[in-house]
């Protein structure tokens, strides 16, 4: 399983946080294959959230939380 961290950015996470987000977008992009069920999502509409949401084995098992 390949893993992608984007943490480290201290004070400034907040600010940064956005163009990270899509420099781990576009790594992880690189770390799926592509094949003919790509482009056929693409004609679908799926969002790239979506597709990214299916490489998760188990998201009914994921509690995303936020402390502002």
């Amino acid at each position: 399983i390949d893993i992608v961290h984007c943490y480290g950015h201290s004070g400034s996470g907040v600010t940064l946080s956005w163009g990270c987000a899509k420099d781990v977008v576009e790594i992880v992009k690189t770390l799926i294959p592509t094949n003919s069920k790509q482009e056929n999502h693409e004609k679908n509409n799926i969002s790239e959230h979506k597709l990214l949401w299916r490489l998760v084995p188990n998201p009914e098992h994921i509690l995303l939380t936020s402390k502002i």
